[in-house]
């Protein structure tokens, strides 16, 4: 009798440790880190002033917390070739950013999210002879699973993910400096792809 009953209560035990790992793992879910990234080349002889503009207003469509800035150029000739942003991290950061070294303008952009931390979004406007290049970099850490899953999804529903975010103020910056310079811009590269457009191809509608 005796026995029987240590194997029953070895049996509920584990039933009940196997219990508690699934649940723990339940309320912890996962986290990955998300980066995302589109280069877009803009032939105009359009002013650097008119398009910064642009660039700043389409961004400002979608975020209050919005720091830019115009880094001085060390030389007054403009480059046959544009510039490209590097993917940098700060010692400590959690998250990577974008170093705009020799754009002439760039800026950052921070959206707080929903059981994640922020997504940052960098943009990086390079002018060379044939006219401007855009850079972006998106990152932030998404969660998944866990207790926060519902509020996670109707928070989504109302606000929007950070993917769609991102994906929106990038084509609003675009958007706004086809519409200063009258011309449409080229998408060149990017990860993931844009919503409702080929993977490198025009945005102009």
């Amino acid at each position: 009798m005796n026995h029987r009953r240590w194997i029953y209560l070895s049996f509920v035990l584990a039933l009940l440790l196997g219990g508690c790992g699934g649940m723990k793992t339940y309320l912890a879910g996962t986290t990955s880190t998300v980066e995302m990234y589109h280069i877009f080349d803009i032939k105009t002889p359009a002013p650097s002033t008119a398009v910064t503009t642009a660039a700043n207003a389409g961004l400002g469509k979608n975020a209050t917390d919005v720091q830019t800035g115009t880094p001085a150029q060390a030389s007054a000739e403009v480059p046959a070739e544009p510039g490209r942003f590097k993917i940098a991290k700060l010692d400590n950061a959690a998250l990577k950013s974008a170093n705009c070294d020799g754009a002439l303008w760039a800026a950052r952009a921070q959206k707080a999210g929903v059981g994640t931390d922020n997504i940052a979004l960098y943009g990086c406007l390079y002018k060379y002879q044939a006219g401007y290049q855009l850079d972006t970099f998106a990152t932030f850490v998404k969660a998944e699973g866990g207790w926060l899953t519902l509020p996670r999804y109707v928070r989504s529903k109302w606000r929007g993910t950070p993917e769609g975010w991102a994906d929106k103020a990038v084509l609003d910056m675009v958007h706004e400096i086809e519409a200063a310079s009258g011309v449409r811009a080229t998408h060149l590269e990017g990860q993931p792809q844009l919503p409702g457009s080929p993977a490198v191809a025009s945005t102009g509608q």
